[in-house]
């Protein structure tokens, strides 16, 4: 569900909004960060009468910002691939823009596969360091509470 609103956020940020690439990307990955935390606290990792709300929050907006950097490189890297083979390649891109005709929408492009791409592989550094991290009792942030204060 949050990747569905990360992703459908940048879109309405991109084409409504009229906001840049990277930035309504960044903003959509915010948005569906929200979501993601309610969701995976109550369902996904059954932390609903768990009392660290504030010491998962805290791991739960570090695990996502590395995902974060990983999945904006991973989308960047695909987009930069995709101009590169829609200029090496113009009919591939001819078809692309066929099939914007075809279904009437305009939000198929590069731009789009390439957020989806990047999403896909930083959705798995996102769900590890969450299950293992995040909604696990560790005493990680107080061993790094305990190094930034001495």
């Amino acid at each position: 569900m949050a990747t569905l609103v990360n992703v459908a956020s940048g879109v309405v940020y991109r084409e409504l909004f009229g906001i840049d690439y990277r930035l309504s990307y960044a903003l959509g990955y915010g948005t569906g960060m929200i979501v993601g935390f309610s969701l995976s606290k109550l369902f996904s990792f059954k932390q609903r009468t768990s009392t660290n709300t504030k010491t998962e929050g805290i791991k739960f907006v570090m695990v996502t910002l590395i995902a974060f950097l990983v999945t904006y490189n991973m989308s960047l890297l695909f987009h930069a691939g995709f101009s590169v083979l829609f200029d090496t390649y113009p009919d591939f891109h001819d078809q692309v823009l066929d099939l914007n005709r075809a279904t009437q929408q305009k939000w198929l492009n590069r731009d789009l596969i390439a957020n989806i791409m990047g999403i896909g592989i930083g959705f798995f550094v996102n769900f590890f360091g969450h299950k293992f991290l995040t909604f696990r009792k560790t005493d990680a942030i107080n061993r790094i509470r305990r190094r930034v204060t001495i």
